[in-house]
């Protein structure tokens, strides 16, 4: 690392050890959320703590919408299988180790810093970047970090010193800069996530869409997902290792697998979801209904499914795709041995 690098790393951990010493997650559950809404960053920042109830003590900050999403999800206890978790997982996170194993990566900087890399209650810092596999922060990630941290310990000293009443249940507590003053305000506001929303997809081809109002209706129902799966893939020809992915789609029916196709990093997997849906309009007909996993999805097929006369289901579980995925994952763990 050169000294500038090595200045941001200096500052993260820091940061990040006085956070640790004053033990939020002790006091604070991970359904106590904080929020910090300023104009240094692009979207609010929302905050849980990890520890009070489970192994592993550490805070995640959600800072992308659809990490946002996701995270509003896994906290109204949405019913999504584990192994489709790493869709929502967006966000920047630092842990007390505990008994986890670090990376040498990891040990090499807390050893240039001067921390001990050997300690039970070191500090580790992780990216978990949609597509991608968990990773250490890049140095942009960490000075972006800091920053973030920064402004979280000033909530968690602010908070914890002037004894702020809030009830956790329906609120959440925002550090936002008051317009008239520029002075930073710590208040209770409703606990509703700005979680934004994903693309809606157009055909654009009018002669391609009154070519598919043509077709007939047919009885099928499918099922529809961009499925993740539990095998990490390294490729040089992208940053980082990623999840092996697949466009799924199931006739519920006939239980029998329609499409089964790859989907890596570089490939706009929304655009597959239109074309898929096309695909299948144009050789079989309009299905009466499809089944997709979350909003996101259901948004994007919204226009053409509307005009279709096809109706979208947003349903956590769906049990032919979710059999597909299970017997996959299962495949390739007896590869590896």
């Amino acid at each position: 690392m050169n000294k500038n690098e090595l200045k941001i790393w200096e500052r993260l951990y820091k940061t990040a050890s006085e956070i640790k010493d004053m033990s939020p997650w002790k006091k604070l559950g991970d359904t106590d959320l904080f929020c910090i809404e300023l104009k240094e960053f692009p979207y609010p920042i929302y905050f849980n703590f990890l520890g009070k109830t489970g192994r592993s003590q550490g805070i995640v900050g959600y800072a992308n919408p659809a990490g946002v999403y996701g995270f509003a999800k896994m906290l109204d206890g949405y019913p999504i299988p584990n192994a489709q978790l790493p869709r929502y997982q967006d966000s920047l996170a630092m842990f007390v180790r505990g008994n986890d194993t670090i990376t040498n990566r990891d040990k090499n900087i807390m050893n240039q810093l001067g921390y001990d890399s050997e300690s039970e209650d070191c500090l580790y810092f992780r990216r978990y970047e949609y597509r991608y596999c968990p990773s250490i922060l890049n140095i942009e990630e960490a000075e972006r970090f800091a920053q973030i941290l920064d402004n979280l310990k000033y909530m968690l000293n602010t908070y914890f010193e002037s004894n702020i009443e809030i009830d956790f249940s329906s609120n959440m507590l925002r550090l936002s800069r008051d317009e008239k003053n520029g002075e930073l305000v710590l208040n209770s506001v409703p606990g509703k996530l700005r979680t934004g929303s994903s693309r809606v997809l157009h055909i654009t081809n009018e002669s391609l869409m009154i070519k598919l109002k043509k077709k007939s209706k047919v009885e099928a129902k499918l099922e529809l997902d961009l499925c993740f799966l539990k095998h990490p893939i390294r490729d040089i020809k992208f940053k980082k290792p990623f999840y092996a992915r697949v466009l799924l789609m199931t006739d519920v029916g006939r239980n029998s697998v329609i499409l089964n196709e790859p989907v890596t990093p570089e490939e706009d997997e929304y655009g597959m979801l239109i074309t898929a849906l096309v695909r299948y309009v144009e050789q079989a007909g309009k299905p009466q209904v499809i089944f997709v996993r979350d909003g996101y999805i259901k948004r994007a097929l919204s226009d053409t499914c509307n005009k279709l006369d096809i109706m979208l289901v947003v349903s956590p579980k769906l049990p032919g795709i979710d059999k597909v995925v299970e017997l996959m994952n299962d495949e390739i763990k007896q590869n590896q041995k």
